[in-house]
């Protein structure tokens, strides 16, 4: 029996003492009526709202229609050193210069601040000092002179110079592009020879050769020697 049914019902009741008036019946039923759609409507929004928010979780979890923004950047940053020069002369390597003082190299951050040898620092009048490739690892050595400042720089791996010397060169190509380094080395094919620097005349290039080819070389001022001699 439904609810419409059992209202009447109670209405025909002759236990229960009331004299409704005609359209009372009617009013009351009426009323019940709508208060049942009202909770049926309720019921029925109620899990649709649940359905849509389950949607929207769904699509807010997963990035869908959601506009993102770029992450955001850090404000902190290193200075990375720089990769090391690949050519040595006429005046310098890359940043560092010949003459350069001690506290212009050291900013350069390609030089340890380091003495190599403490010993050679006391006994004569030159320090030498690693020189840092990208990493902070040795590649190398420069010497300071108290009287020239920045006076040699010997990078490991011997990077070419402007005229394409290199490592590996032969000694025949290297007389061909200094012959006076050719000159020295030619019947040995092992030892040092030096040559003037094209574009810089108060610098030597010092050039080594190990079985007829070019293992080193480094950049230096020519008048520097005495310095580091005592």
């Amino acid at each position: 029996m439904n609810l419409d049914d059992e209202l009447r019902r109670m209405f025909r009741d002759q236990r229960i003492d009331l004299d409704p008036a005609p359209a009372a019946e009617r009013t009351i039923v009426a009323g019940a009526r709508r208060r049942r759609r009202n909770r049926r409507g309720l019921a029925v929004g109620s899990g649709v709202l649940v359905a849509v928010l389950g949607v929207v979780g769904g699509m807010t979890a997963s990035g869908f229609g959601v506009d993102h923004l770029p992450p955001a950047v850090s404000t902190s940053t290193t200075a990375a050193k720089q990769p090391l020069p690949t050519v040595l002369g006429p005046n310098g390597f890359g940043a560092l210069r010949l003459g350069m003082t001690r506290k212009q190299v050291y900013d350069t951050g390609m030089v340890e601040q380091d003495v190599v040898d403490q010993q050679q620092a006391t006994e004569h009048r030159c320090t030498v000092h690693e020189l840092l490739d990208s990493s902070g690892a040795s590649y190398g050595t420069v010497v300071f002179s108290r009287t020239n400042g920045l006076a040699e720089i010997l990078p490991r791996n011997a990077p070419r110079t402007p005229e394409g010397l290199r490592a590996g060169t032969t000694v025949e190509q290297a007389g061909s592009i200094y012959p006076d380094v050719g000159r020295v080395v030619l019947r040995s094919g092992s030892g040092s020879a030096q040559t003037a620097v094209p574009g810089n005349s108060r610098a030597v290039y010092t050039v080594d050769f190990n079985n007829s080819k070019v293992t080193a070389i480094s950049l230096r001022f020519n008048d520097s020697d005495g310095d580091c001699s005592g």
